[in-house]
Order: C-alpha cells, then structure tokens, then sequence
C-alpha cells in the first residue's frame, strides 16, 4: 500500500525484525573508508559506510543496499581491523583443521 489508512493498525505495517548484524573479517584498506563511502563487497553486494573505523576504538560499520533480490544477505556489517599477520594466522588455522579432518 502506498499508505497506512487511518482505520489499519499502524504496528501491522512494521517490521520489528529488520536489524541484522554480522561480523566479517576485512582487508587492512577497509580501515581507509570513509562515513558515507559507497563500496562493493565481492560476491555480497553494495554498503554505505555508517561509522568509520577508529583504531582501539570502534570497528567498521557497514549498512547494505537493498537491490531488489529477497533474502540472502544481512543488512548490518561490523567489520573489525585487522593486519595480515592476523589474516595469515586465521588461514593457518583453517589449513591445520581442514587437514585433521581429511
């Protein structure tokens, strides 16, 4: 409906369940976007930059652009800093387990 008539009730129109948030891990020049930054994430689609990375401080936050397709994909991102000695220990550890269940 283009709009709520006064006889419907508004809280039926309201999606209580709209704010999903998932962690990811980054590449090192995500700490470079700014707020406001439109940027693609490879095979998850387009995000807004709502709150900038400030080290120590606060993480990364991204905000998704709908592009028509239902479902699929969260509509918050937090992404956390991290250097590539970080990366290269996470993708150790993924090798040495995938190798003990082989």
């Amino acid at each position: 409906k283009p709009y709520i008539p006064k006889t419907e009730n508004i809280e039926d129109f309201i999606n209580f369940k709209s704010r999903h948030t998932l962690s990811m891990i980054g590449a090192s020049s995500l700490k470079n976007i700014k707020l406001g930054d439109i940027i693609q994430l490879n095979r998850k689609g387009f995000f807004i930059c709502d709150q900038a990375y400030v080290p120590k401080v606060r993480n990364l936050q991204l905000i998704f652009i709908p592009d028509g397709h239902t479902g699929g994909m969260h509509r918050e991102v937090v992404v956390p800093a991290v250097d590539a000695a970080q990366i290269s220990a996470v993708e150790a550890d993924i090798k040495r387990q995938s190798e003990t269940v082989l």
